[in-house]
């Protein structure tokens, strides 16, 4: 009798056993791609606006009926004023300081004279007469190489033909003290030549 209730019962238990140590059975997996729900729009609602791509063209200028203005004349060129030598044309004192040096040169201050002729360089420094006056005196001052550079820098400036003349000429007479002979030809030859124009 003890043994036909004791068989059922550790029947019963090892069943119970058996149900609860058991792994479940698997259960299977479907990819299913779910889609979200669309989104609920409410009448009256605001929804944000799609951002602007990063480098999107500006728009372009609102259309205007008006016509454009007409282009303006350009304004009319001013006429440049031909350069001046600074000859002292423009310069009152520098005939009576040159006139200044002629009464020293003929008192014999040459040495006057010098400093009153370097004087009106300065007041006139692109004066061609200034500098022949002053390699005059340096000739007499027996300084011939002084003389030939202002002469030649007096050349640069003659404004006329007979001017440029009388510079060869006093040209030939320093290159002569300074013993070129034929610097002295070459330059008597060049005021000979503007003396025939």
């Amino acid at each position: 009798m003890q043994n036909k209730v004791l068989y059922p019962l550790m029947a019963l238990s090892l069943g119970l056993a058996a149900c609860t140590t058991a792994p479940p059975p698997p259960v299977p997996h479907h990819h299913t791609h779910v889609r979200p729900p669309p989104p609920v729009v409410v009448e009256g609602s605001v929804q944000p606006a799609a951002p602007a791509p990063v480098n999107s063209p500006p728009p372009p200028p609102p259309m205007s009926n008006s016509p454009l203005p007409p282009p303006q004349p350009a304004p009319p060129s001013v006429a440049q004023p031909s350069r001046q030598l600074a000859d002292g044309s423009h310069v009152p004192a520098l005939q009576a300081t040159l006139a200044t040096a002629q009464s020293q040169v003929q008192a014999g201050d040459l040495d006057g004279a010098a400093i009153t002729l370097e004087r009106a360089q300065r007041m006139a420094p692109q004066s061609a007469t200034v500098y022949q006056r002053l390699a005059d005196v340096r000739l007499r001052q027996q300084r011939p190489a002084e003389a030939e550079q202002l002469l030649r820098k007096a050349l640069g400036f003659a404004a006329t033909t007979v001017q440029a003349a009388a510079i060869w000429s006093s040209l030939a007479v320093a290159e002569q003290h300074e013993g070129n002979a034929a610097g002295a030809a070459d330059a008597q030859n060049h005021a000979a030549a503007l003396q025939g124009n």
